[in-house]
């Protein structure tokens, strides 16, 4: 899912450079052709005004009829070489060519300029010389001496020019990535978290048909063989024995096939809860009855749980069957105070040899059994994690004051 978000961001980002190089290639020299005419139709006029006043005006008041220029047009007036740096190639190319002005935008200056030849007679010095002449047609000759009258930077709004439009749709477009992956993120986290979930339960759906098979197939070796020994035999009580092995190995498949049915049920929630009060006390000297060898210690005021009945009994009767196959002598069941008072702790206790730490969590995952654990299926504390999460609850595994195992199970009270 992290590939599909990622291909649509670039996606997003990619659609809106392409479109942003379109826009410029199509609006920029027709918005820029625009502008510039709208510069000559509006300036054009003064600028053949100073070129005339100029022209017509000694050398040794220009600086002051520049000046009177200025403040009459609200924009410098200057008359430049021909050659200076402060006026383009393009426009110089536009004035030799013939042309009466020539429009330009200057991202260094920061602003529009309009320019024209001043005619010869301008151009020359008070002393004879020769210079540049502008005939009748307008076109420049010898460019020696000539001047240029510069208008600008002129008033209005200006044109910028593709660098100063490349760098103004490269911040929004930075604006709008930063917006997209924002939002994108937001949207494509759910369904990444959904994409994770259903890798794990098909991992687990995996990791659970390979371990089912697995398990299937040791009974069904033993009952195979079996009644392969049972074919053979011609005595009676060999027989009986045979009949019961194979009697003991279909009680397996049945437990086998109840445990997987049960946490097939608490997986999908296909068994709704049924939930009532119930009674700690009564509830635990009940089981008590049933595994005679367990030590019930309970306090006097014990709020009542709110849970499934069955499903409860269920969790408690695997973690107490447990504690039973491992303890050496003792199995102790007592009741805690949780941190929270919505909350109850049933806990499980023996003196048996534990549980590694590094264990502990994983014990409660489906047929996982530790090497000194031969007997059942792995499935009993899986089922009991399943059943304390469907009751909004949780288990755990800690190490034991009498030395073994320390099952804690954590349920909330009744309302």
């Amino acid at each position: 899912m992290n590939r599909l978000f990622l291909r649509t961001y670039i996606g997003l980002c990619v659609t809106y450079v392409i479109a942003t190089l379109i826009g410029m290639a199509f609006l920029y020299p027709s918005t820029r052709a625009d502008v510039k005419e709208s510069y000559e139709r509006t300036f054009g006029g003064g600028l053949s005004l100073a070129v005339d006043r100029i022209a017509g005006a000694p050398r040794g008041e220009r600086a002051k009829l520049l000046a009177e220029l200025e403040v009459r047009f609200g924009c410098p007036v200057a008359v430049l070489p021909w050659d200076s740096a402060r006026i383009e190639d393009a426009v110089r190319a536009d004035l030799a060519a013939g042309a009466s002005k020539s429009w330009w935008f200057s991202a260094l200056e920061g602003g529009a300029f309009l320019a024209a030849a001043l005619p010869d007679s301008a151009a020359l010095p008070d002393s004879a010389g020769s210079a540049g002449a502008v005939g009748s047609t307008g076109a420049v000759g010898s460019t020696e001496r000539l001047e240029v009258v510069r208008l600008g930077p002129l008033p209005g709004p200006n044109t910028p020019g593709p660098l100063r439009v490349g760098i103004v749709l490269a911040a929004m477009g930075a604006i709008a990535a930063i917006g997209a992956f924002v939002l994108l993120r937001t949207i494509a986290r759910p369904f990444n978290a959904m994409a994770d979930d259903l890798r794990r339960r098909v991992t687990a759906q995996r990791d659970l048909l390979r371990a089912v098979s697995h398990e299937l197939r040791t009974p069904l070796s033993r009952i195979r063989f079996a009644i392969d020994r049972l074919a053979d035999t011609d005595s009676a009580d060999a027989r009986a024995e045979q009949l019961q092995e194979i009697d003991g190995d279909f009680g397996e498949l049945d437990a086998l096939v109840d445990e997987l049915l049960t946490l097939s049920r608490l997986e999908h929630g296909d068994d709704p809860l049924r939930l009532e009060r119930i009674a700690v006390r009564p509830f635990l000297e009940e089981l008590a009855t049933e595994f005679p060898r367990i030590e019930v210690d309970l306090a006097e005021d014990i709020a009542p749980l709110r849970a499934d009945r069955r499903l409860l009994r269920r969790a408690l009767v695997n973690v107490v069957r447990n504690a039973c196959r491992h303890a050496k002598a003792r199995v102790r069941v007592h009741v805690q105070a949780a941190p929270a008072p919505s909350h109850l702790r049933i806990v499980v206790e023996d003196d048996g040899d534990g549980i590694p730490e590094s264990e502990r969590e994983r014990v409660f995952e489906p047929f996982v059994r530790l090497a000194t654990d031969g007997r059942g299926v792995g499935l009993g504390l899986s089922i009991v994690r399943r059943i304390a999460s469907r009751h909004g609850g949780s288990v755990w595994i800690e190490q034991a004051s009498l030395g073994g195992c320390h099952v804690v199970l954590e349920l909330p009270v009744g309302g």
